[in-house]
């Protein structure tokens, strides 16, 4: 690879892909070969940033954010139900 960006190399394509999907920067660096300053810098020419994904502020963040707030919170429901369930069990015992 030389030392100009052609943004035709496979490493380079792939961490524009994995940082617009939030990974992090060290990740990206050992899947791609790349050094963790040069996925900074890359991602950096081309408007990425790691943490708008993480934040939900990007395109991709925010639709991750909406297809998967349903699930979760199911399963937070689930869990929630659960634990009151087995302390309700508790306390009935405790009361007696």
């Amino acid at each position: 690879m030389s030392n100009r960006i052609t943004w035709q190399e496979r490493e380079d394509q792939k961490a524009l892909v994995m940082g617009s999907l939030g990974f992090s920067a060290t990740h990206i660096a050992e899947q791609t070969g790349l050094s963790t300053g040069q996925v900074y810098y890359r991602l950096g020419k081309m408007g990425i940033r790691l943490r708008d994904y993480r934040n939900g502020l990007n395109p991709i963040g925010r639709h991750v954010l909406r297809a998967a707030t349903g699930y979760v919170q199911k399963r937070v429901d689930t869990q929630v139900r659960k634990q009151l369930k087995a302390q309700n069990q508790v306390w009935g015992r405790k009361r007696k």
